[in-house]
């Protein structure tokens, strides 16, 4: 199934709060493997079954073309794209040859990056959770994270919010806007090669949810400054759509 996107959209801009026409904004960014995609999408039904584990009787539609919605207006999608997208471009691009050099059955991946802009990435990936849920998130129930993204030299944060980083391989795909999860509470996650993210809502920490790296230092630092950092991360499966659930195909196959 090939699905068309229209230049502009009359909506409400989940980053200004102004209604006008929106462009498609592009998450992860154009840049970033984000042009022509191929991926799976599974109904409650079908996941219920499983039977889509079997190569044979796969019931997962197809869908083609880049990921994103109309949910910017072309002042902010040009905003990001000045301040925010050649940051995490580096960091993605970085990562991918990493992954691409590394054995098929490796579970986890240690490596460094020079040069890395944190804190323009880490107010990338909060714009990419701001882009994909609907208006009440940003305008009503999470504010900070709007005021956070638009002032690019603002480096505090409100504590309560924590996000995490893990990596995937190719053709893996995740995008659940907030949810709720037992005994975790809010929660968003978003996963498109290389990497995967949680934001979480309520200054919980996750980190022992299959060793997510938590980026929580990132958010607290300068506009200007670049580090090199050693990264320890698990390369972790998204076969359904629910949240924190990385279980490989051979576990769920035995739930057939």
């Amino acid at each position: 199934m090939s699905r068309k996107i229209k230049n502009k959209r009359l909506g409400v801009c989940r980053l200004c709060l102004e209604e006008g026409m929106l462009s498609f904004e592009h998450f992860p960014p154009k840049s970033t493997f984000n042009k022509k995609i191929r991926y799976f999408h599974l109904d409650p039904a079908e996941m219920s079954t499983l039977d889509w584990i079997d190569d044979g009787k796969s019931n997962k539609r197809i869908y083609e073309g880049p990921l994103g919605d109309h949910s910017l207006c072309e002042k902010c999608n040009n905003f990001l794209n000045k301040e925010y997208v050649e940051a995490f471009r580096k960091f993605a691009y970085s990562t991918s040859h990493i992954i691409s050099s590394i054995k098929p059955d490796s579970d986890t991946v240690y490596f460094t990056i020079e040069g890395l802009n944190l804190l323009r990435i880490y107010k990338h990936i909060i714009s990419m959770f701001i882009s994909m849920n609907d208006i009440w998130y940003s305008k009503d129930t999470y504010p900070e994270l709007t005021e956070y993204v638009n002032n690019p030299n603002q480096n505090y944060l409100p504590d309560k919010y924590r996000l995490y980083l893990y990596l995937i391989r190719p053709h893996s795909f995740r995008k659940l806007s907030w949810s709720m999860v037992n005994d975790i509470g809010a929660i968003s996650e978003f996963a498109f090669y290389p990497f995967g993210f949680v934001l979480s809502y309520n200054n919980l920490i996750l980190g022992n949810q299959a060793h997510l790296y938590d980026l929580f230092p990132w958010k607290f630092f300068n506009i200007d400054r670049e580090s090199t950092v050693e990264f320890l991360l698990p390369i972790l499966e998204t076969h359904l759509p629910i949240p924190l659930d990385y279980r490989q195909k051979d576990t769920l196959r035995k739930f057939i």
